[in-house]
């Protein structure tokens, strides 16, 4: 879909971003997490946690590649996600821990506005080899 939009709008800049799980964002303490899959509903995994960031970080470059590939902008938003947790901000629930609350969308948007203001800014990169 995304190539049929680049095909139909031409003159239009397509920038994919990458927007992680929930547990790459916030720090955890834990050696072991426990979490479920959205898409297998019954199906639950054990998974140490100094696995998350590998694995985000693994999913972010695929994207990023990918981007590239189709000569796509990209953006990981992580480092404006762990901005605002650092910040002592939650970024997901707590209604609903597998989507943005306000502040999440927030930090979402102060990453896509700063891309497309200062993408051309020297020194600024947008990547995932600048979120690890």
């Amino acid at each position: 879909s995304v190539l049929f939009l680049k095909d139909y709008f031409k003159e239009v800049p397509i920038v994919i971003v990458y927007i992680p799980s929930p547990l790459s964002i916030y720090s955890i303490k834990s050696p072991f997490v426990f979490y479920q899959h959205e898409m297998m509903l019954n199906k639950h995994t054990l998974m140490k946690s100094e696995l998350i960031p590998l694995k985000s970080q693994e999913i972010c470059i695929s994207i990023e590649n990918i981007s590239k590939k189709h000569d796509f902008g990209f953006l990981d938003s992580r480092n404006y996600l762990r901005n605002a947790v650092a910040m002592g901000k939650l970024v997901h629930g707590p209604k609903d821990w597998t989507h943005f609350n306000k502040n999440g969308y927030e930090a979402l948007s102060e990453g896509i506005l700063e891309a497309s203001f200062y993408e051309t800014r020297p020194g600024k990169r947008f990547g995932c080899k600048n979120s690890y």
